[in-house]
């Protein structure tokens, strides 16, 4: 994988939340109540993935709202994760080296780290969209965006799925042939609260998808928990 330049946000992933209605939504991103709300927040949508913003103050940024997490706090040179709230409601979770790590000469992107973000960001988003914006009509649509991901690998799975192996004799390393990828799903903002695990599932599917396999990785193998829970992850840095 390339170096990035000091410069640029060096995000691999991204998630973003588009309202339909976001064209006439104005969020006071400013104000006094809505960053204490922010600021209060625990993240504890799911409880496998630590928060990712518990050492982060909010900061106003020309979009609206930015909570960041800098790889070096002193210089502030590079964004090692972070959260945008535009002020039309739109949002945009951005991860950097933490879902992704190196196998011997190869990238591998860390599948449950990836999904636990992402059901983090669904379920945030879902609390901003029914506090601030619940009136509305409409619907919102996720999205979830992975780059760099031709010939990487996808390993940290859960439980019972074989990892990614390099090498001889027992080499084992599918490969996602496409660039990028995105996903892409719609739902309806009214009736969200019990569709957040569904809608996680479908996304994890999908990623899991890229890489030759029928079933989400990130939940316990079927063989050893029939229930199939989201599992803990193992981190790498």
């Amino acid at each position: 994988m390339r170096e990035f330049p000091k410069h640029e946000p060096r995000h691999l992933v991204s998630v973003l939340a588009i309202p339909d209605s976001f064209t006439e939504l104005k969020l006071d991103v400013g104000s006094q109540a809505f960053r204490e709300w922010l600021s209060s927040l625990k993240w504890d949508y799911c409880p496998a993935v630590e928060s990712p913003f518990r050492h982060s103050r909010p900061q106003a940024c020309h979009e609206g709202i930015l909570l960041p997490i800098w790889v070096n706090s002193e210089t502030r040179s590079i964004l090692e994760r972070f959260l945008v709230i535009h002020r039309n409601g739109v949002a945009e979770l951005g991860l950097g080296a933490e879902v992704c790590y190196r196998q011997q000469d190869a990238a591998a992107f860390n599948l449950i780290h990836i999904v636990g973000r992402i059901w983090q960001f669904i379920g945030f988003y879902l609390d901003l969209y029914g506090k601030f914006f619940l009136e509305e009509q409409g619907g919102i649509t996720f999205l979830v965006n992975i780059r760099g991901t031709r010939n990487a690998l996808l390993g940290n799975l859960a439980q019972g799925w074989k990892e990614p192996r390099l090498g001889f004799p027992e080499a084992y390393n599918p490969k996602c042939p496409d660039k990028h990828l995105q996903f892409a799903k719609s739902i309806d903002a009214k009736n969200s609260d019990s569709d957040i695990e569904i809608l996680v599932h479908w996304f994890a599917t999908r990623i899991d998808n890229a890489w030759g396999q029928f079933e989400p990785r990130c939940y316990v193998h079927p063989n050893l928990e029939e229930s199939q829970p989201f599992a803990h992850p193992s981190l790498r840095r």
